[in-house]
């Protein structure tokens, strides 16, 4: 995955303990943990799937492959935005009182309050099925919200989906993906397609193709390697990260 958006500051550990402040674009994968900072939000895309992490929010990366996708996030808000399931994939989110794995693509919010010992799950879109830690199991249709408490799927509250000034964040960050031109030339599960909107154009060349070219506030003298730094990124080890400004 991709931290593709990051507003205000948040805190990265690639090894789930030693944090450093994140960086946008910074790559993500099994075992990373990201806090996002009181009054911040942060987004993460892996594959066809969209993370959109509210103030506060604590997430855990438990495994991240291409078939899975399975996070834990202990505390605030997180919004999953599932654009295609492919066969057999999974996508699951923990929280301290459950397990939800998206049953269908769509649109799903988790609201974890550990010390109310609460779960509030919101589905505007598709279908979930969540698992208490006894193994019960309960459905979740479009456009209901429950609220869970403790272990053992414990409803204390239910009715319909409603939507806040972080739903209407999501929906702001949604709507940029569905306008994306990019989109219609390369695949949406390729890591940072959407970027490439903000800082270039299409054109086609006769002999290649559609061709991507940078515009905009480039550096005169850029060139691979000169304006950046090396850094050690798990699993993957010494990686270059680019800073030229665009």
């Amino acid at each position: 995955a991709t931290l593709s958006a990051l507003e205000g500051g948040a805190q990265l550990a690639p090894d789930g303990s030693n944090f450093t402040p994140a960086s946008l674009n910074w790559p993500v994968t099994t075992g990373t943990r990201l806090v996002v900072e009181s009054g911040a939000r942060a987004e993460l895309h892996a594959g066809w799937s969209a993370l959109r992490l509210g103030p506060r929010a604590d997430l855990g990366v438990t495994e991240l492959d291409d078939d899975t996708l399975q996070v834990a996030l202990i505390d605030g808000v997180l919004s999953l935005r599932v654009r295609q399931l492919q066969p057999g994939e999974r996508v699951e989110i923990d929280t301290p009182q459950l397990a939800l794995v998206a049953a269908q693509p769509g649109e799903y919010r988790l609201d974890v309050d550990p010390r109310a010992n609460t779960t509030r799950l919101t589905v505007h879109a598709g279908s979930a099925t969540v698992y208490g830690a006894a193994g019960q199991s309960s459905s979740v249709g479009a456009r209901q919200q429950v609220l869970y408490r403790g272990r053992a799927l414990e409803v204390t509250q239910a009715g319909p989906a409603w939507r806040d000034d972080f739903d209407q964040w999501v929906a702001g960050r949604d709507a940029l993906e569905e306008r994306s031109r990019s989109a219609q030339f390369v695949p949406r599960d390729l890591p940072g397609y959407a970027q490439l909107d903000a800082y270039g154009e299409w054109a086609q060349d006769p002999s290649y193709g559609p061709v991507w070219y940078p515009q905009g506030g480039l550096v005169a003298d850029w060139a691979p390697y000169r304006y950046g730094r090396w850094a050690w990124v798990e699993p993957w080890g010494w990686s270059w990260v680019d800073d030229a400004p665009w």
